[in-house]
């Protein structure tokens, strides 16, 4: 059937070559059209929902309002984690749902949930928000603005900063296929009513009623639509649109005064206080800045996107008056760019490695021909990816640097039997066509078998699950994809070619006869251990017995010693980290922010001696090392949602809204203009920063964080400690903070940074407990002395400035109290309320006040109040901790602090406490999760594939014993990763990650194909009547080249890969895996299939030989040949 398929191309040319070029056409044309950007497009639709909830305190808000959010969003199909936040007067919760469902449909559900059963919200609960958490909507590109100039205040620098922003966001909202476009943050140029209390309560007013008088005084709407003759709208409006305006708002008047807002206020046009703060530093100067962000639509391509803003900007800076500054922070466009010129650096470079060896093997027509291969089944992919709506991001780049090694295998088998084919023309009489048509019809059964099975070990990674799905899922497609265009190509294509390279009787520069010394040493060897004598049959055993022993070894040394090491993913060489800092909960937004000042300081080198206080500084080091000044930028917000980016995406990040927190973006040197990695700088960096920043604020809580390779996580290293049902929050807190202390014994052992909990600092809270009598007295009422307080502590929106000139955003009309000295008791006690009798009241004859202590913060998953301990990991697998800490928690020392282990898994702990009898849980999370799901998946893909493989090679043979000996050259790959892995942690600390181990699986089915075409070929001698020592000598013979082209190319071609970081687990899999099976399969495949022949196949092979005599068919025996073997 194969040659009928071979001989169509080779008898229509016309088709052939219009072929080629159609897919070169489209091919070229569907790479320039697929939208590329850097992340992949991961479907995993999530969802924060905040509720601000007045007077309830952390456990009202836990208990009444996200547990019964939970309730019902647990009652939805399809909920992947719920997980909540709680702290007086608010609430959050984030619902993340299968990544398997579209976005819409869980978007549809969650709001048919949520407001179906709005009439069931707890008291006082009247907004909820919710937010989709959408990696789509990600900012491809962000800028950050900052002024220049010295003639502006800080207010007036974001007022000014925030106009041209939103100038550059509407020229931004022009462009084709953006969508979302951002600006954090900036004030408006308000008209701000600035009350005095002393004055208000010098006129006897009641603070509450005044802002009630202001706000009524406000009226622009439309009373009536009036149609006569003609149409005519009546429109009342109170014409306060100016200052001037509104300081002649007379606020009361009786016989013996008029009151006007001017007499007890400060009316001016700026923001109120400044409660936020951006900023973006550099190496020459720290300034305000309003950062803006734009993203891109689905499906479209980021680089185009981006480079059209940036034209924009471009554009747009000319316009722009001079002492505005335009700095870019992140751009999408510029990785994605990188990552796609990556891919055609590898393209020419594997071509140039199959070309080279080739060349050197068959010939340059025959290493042309087959390095024709690579460009085809690229364009076909390209043009498959295309059709389905696909897109080229840094995991699809990973599936195709994966199946750039083994798409040109089919081709090479081929090419090299058609070149032995061409060059046996003269000896056998054959046309050309013929030739190739029996080429073809020789290794066909073989090669279709052999790229089943690695389209079959490709395919059993569909049981991936979960988010790493999302990230692995290019792999199967792309690679099984490949492997069946480069089935077509090598039996369409390639016949083809040779056809067209072929110009005479003798057109193959393939040397059939001509056998080198190396060939010889080769079958020599084998020739030791294939024979019926006693003595090699001796040996044959003797060779098994140290093959499962040395793989035993080989295995189990590397692993117990501890020279093997694994990990998830590797570490990625980013141009950006990031920095959060929490202070402690009742620190100032301005002390926080000079934390922040300090921070940035440091990074980029402006404190003046660069000394290191603590350790460094004792032993004499007042210099930070030259390699680490690569910071080139940083930018914060203090008090504010940071910007969003794939690495923060589900780290909650939007939820860093507290005064105490800072949310930094640490951008680098490009990776190429520095010395050292992202990776071994965080490492280097972490302890001086944390060093210095200690030694000034000891109680903030800090962590360094990296841009994860793989799927987005809170932190690397994260357990959750969780309680049940009849526990306290004090009593989690207890076990939570035992459990830490065990995991601090291990920190340094371990490699743990920047270790943390979500233990919440207590911070001051002033009770007001209102004496109903003496309200009552006294003629008040509490909604009063609650509307004054508030008006007091907050600012009022009481109307928007009505102008026929336009402006981009409304002029907002604000009412508020300076807040300076306003957060003590004797503030406090000094508020006034005048009742309907025109007496003043003092709070604190009234009321009772007292200071107390905020309630915790309080986290929970799935209905569980939760604790969570996480930190960082340097050079260390999460493996290795958690191993430890099992230990360590089955320990007597843990169990004498009154915790005994009930029951373990692989994901979670269980204790019971001795004293009271009350159970605790401990559960692994994150990466941790993350790795055990990936492996054990990636294991069960491994077990389907074998089956289904295994089946696939007993029906090709016909026996379940062929079928084990070509199995078992899927364990030849460990003879060279466990070693070449461990060689390398000792040199280099590389470790075996999750890349290495797909190519791994990959790599077992290699070897499985060249098993395949190596034990095919032997079993078709043998059918023609060969003796079963020659058989088995001349098909490795036959097969000695292929089999090493294939390795020889992927070899050579990964160690361009080496050097970067991600994929250099993936390289060193290839070179170290590929080259200890394939000399291995080419020596224990042939002596493993002998000696099951020589059992179990001895007597029909002597049965067809004697047909053969007895037909007289000369080839029976080649005595040439064999006369060669028995010398």
């Amino acid at each position: 059937m194969l040659e009928k398929f071979a001989k169509f191309f080779l008898e229509n040319e016309k088709i052939t070559i219009v072929l080629i070029s159609i897919i070169t056409f489209f091919g070229i044309w569907a790479y320039i059209m697929l939208p590329k950007q850097y992340n992949p497009s991961i479907v995993a639709p999530a969802f924060n929902i905040t509720i601000p909830i007045n007077g309830y305190s952390s456990y009202d808000a836990s208990q009444f309002v996200a547990r019964n959010i939970e309730n019902k969003i647990k009652e939805l199909e399809w909920v992947d984690k719920i997980l909540s936040y709680a702290s007086d007067n608010f609430t959050s919760v984030m619902v993340s749902f299968k990544v398997w469902i579209p976005q819409e449909i869980a978007k549809t559900r969650l709001y048919d949930k949520m407001y179906g059963n709005y009439d069931l919200r707890p008291f006082e609960v009247t907004e909820i928000n919710i937010k989709s958490i959408d990696p789509e909507e990600l900012p491809q590109l962000s800028i950050a603005l900052t002024y220049s100039g010295q003639d502006l205040w800080e207010k007036e620098t974001w007022i000014y900063l925030k106009s041209i922003a939103n100038h550059i966001k509407e020229e931004l909202k022009q462009i084709p296929n953006t969508t979302a476009i951002d600006i954090i943050w900036g004030y408006e140029n308000n008209i701000s009513i600035e009350l005095n209390k002393e004055k208000i309560e010098s006129f006897w007013l009641d603070i509450g009623q005044v802002v009630s008088i202001i706000k009524s005084s406000f009226v622009h709407k439309t009373v009536w639509n009036l149609e006569n003759d003609t149409k005519t709208t009546l429109l009342l409006d109170s014409n306060l649109n100016s200052i001037k305006e509104l300081e002649e708002l007379l606020i009361y008047n009786n016989s013996w005064a008029k009151i006007y807002l001017r007499d007890i206020s400060k009316i001016y046009s700026g923001p109120i206080n400044i409660n936020s703060y951006f900023s973006y530093s550099d190496k020459s100067n720290s300034k305000t800045s309003v950062f803006l962000w734009i993203a891109k639509q689905k499906w479209t391509n980021a680089v185009v996107v981006v480079e059209d803003i940036l034209s924009k900007i471009e554009e747009l800076k000319k316009e722009l008056p001079k002492n505005v500054e335009i700095n870019v922070i992140q751009d999408e466009w510029e990785t994605a760019r990188h990552a796609t010129n990556e891919l055609t650096f590898h393209l020419f470079v594997s071509i140039l490695v199959v070309l080279v060896i080739l060349i050197i093997f068959l010939g340059f027509k025959n290493a042309l021909n087959a390095a024709f291969c690579i460009p085809m089944v690229l364009w076909i992919v390209f043009i498959v990816w295309f059709i389905f709506g696909l897109d080229i991001n840094r995991i699809t780049l990973f599936a195709l640097i994966l199946s750039l090694w083994i798409l040109v295998d089919d081709s090479i088998v081929v090419v090299e039997n058609n070149a032995r084919h061409l060059s046996m023309m003269n000896k056998t009489g054959k046309t050309k066509n013929e030739a190739l048509l029996d080429s073809v019809k020789e290794v066909g059964v073989s090669v279709v078998m052999s790229t089943i099975t690695r389209v079959m070990s490709f395919v059993a990674m569909f049981a991936v699950t979960g988010m790493m799905w999302d990230y692995m899922k290019p792999i199967p497609i792309f690679a099984s994809i490949a492997l069946i265009a480069s089935l077509f190509i090598a039996f369409s294509i390639n016949p083809f070619l040779a056809s067209k390279f072929c110009w005479s009787n003798n057109c193959s520069t393939h040397e059939s006869d001509k056998e080198s010394r190396f060939m010889q040493k080769y079958w020599k060897i084998i020739w030791k251990y294939i024979d019926d004598t006693a003595e090699t049959l001796k040996s044959r055993k003797k060779l098994k017995f140290i093959f499962w022993i040395s793989l035993f070894l080989i295995i189990i040394l590397p692993i117990t010693t501890g020279i093997f090491k694994a990990r998830m993913l590797p570490k990625a060489d980013k141009n950006q980290v990031y920095i959060w800092i929490d202070s402690p909960r009742d620190l100032s937004v301005e002390k926080t922010k000079e934390i922040e000042k300090s921070m940035s300081d440091f990074l980029l080198w402006k404190i003046k001696n660069r000394f290191l206080p603590s350790q460094e500084w004792q032993s004499g080091a007042q210099e930070l090392p030259e390699e680490l000044n690569i910071v080139e930028n940083v930018s914060s917000t203090t008090w504010e949602r940071f910007l969003w980016d794939f690495a923060n995406l589900f780290r909650w990040g939007g939820n860093r809204m507290m005064p105490n927190q800072i949310s930094s973006r640490i951008n680098l040197k490009d990776s190429k203009w520095r010395d050292i990695t992202s990776e071994e700088y965080t490492i280097k960096i972490r302890p001086l920063l944390k060093n210095y920043l200690y030694s000034l604020y000891p109680d903030i809580k800090f962590r360094l964080l990296e841009d994860p390779p793989g799927p987005p996580t809170m932190a690397t290293f994260q357990i959750k400690v969780k309680w049940q049902e009849d526990l306290t929050f004090d009593e989690l807190t207890f076990f939570a903070q035992d459990v830490e202390k065990v995991v601090r014994k291990i920190e340094k052992e371990e490699k743990l940074v920047d270790l943390t909990d979500t233990i919440s600092s207590a911070y001051k809270k002033i009770e007001i407990n209102l004496n109903d009598d003496y309200v009552n007295e006294r003629w008040l009422n509490a909604n009063q002395i609650y509307q004054t307080i508030w008006a007091l502590y907050n600012t009022a929106q009481m109307s928007f400035v009505h102008t026929k000139w336009r402006s981009i955003e409304p002029t907002e009309i604000v009412v508020w109290f300076n807040k300076k000295d306003n957060s003590s008791i004797d503030f406090l006690s000094n508020i006034y309320f005048t009742n309907p009798k025109w007496e003043k009241v003092r709070l604190d004859e009234i009321a009772m006040l007292k200071t107390d202590f905020a309630s915790p913060e309080i986290y929970t998953e799935w209905r569980s109040t939760t604790i969570h301990i996480y930190s960082e990991i340097w050079n260390n697998s999460v493996v290795y901790p958690v191993l430890k800490l099992y230990d360590l928690f089955w320990s007597k020392e843990f169990e004498s602090l009154g915790y005994k282990k009930i029951s373990s898994s692989p994901y979670k702990i269980e204790f019971l406490n001795t004293k009271n009898n009350k159970k605790y849980r401990v559960e692994w999370w994150w990466e941790w999760e993350i790795t055990m799901d990936t492996f054990r998946d990636l294991g069960i893909a491994m077990i389907m594939s074998l089956l289904a493989i295994y089946f696939l090679i007993v029906t090709q043979f016909k026996s379940f014993r062929v079928g084990w000996i070509v199995m078992t050259t899927f364990l030849l790959s460990f003879f060279g990763i466990f070693p070449g892995f461990s060689i390398l942690y000792l040199i280099s600390w590389e470790y075996f990650t999750a890349t290495a181990m797909i190519w791994a699986i990959a790599l077992g089915w290699i070897v499985v194909w060249n098993a395949i075409i190596l034990i095919d070929y032997i079993e078709q001698l043998v059918k023609e009547g060969k003796w079963l020592s020659y058989a088995v000598i001349e098909g490795s013979k036959k097969r000695f080249v292929p089999v090493l082209l294939t390795s020889i190319a992927a070899v050579f071609g990964s160690f361009i890969i080496t050097t970067d970081p991600v994929w250099s687990g993936l390289a060193w899999a290839i070179i170290t895996g590929l080259s200890a099976s394939a000399v291995l399969t080419l020596f224990f495949i042939p002596i493993f299939y002998f000696d099951y022949l020589a059992k179990y196949y001895r007597t029909e092979s002597k049965n067809i030989q004697m047909e053969n005599i007895l037909k007289n068919k000369k080839d029976t025996f080649d005595s040439t040949s064999f006369r060669s073997v028995w010398r």
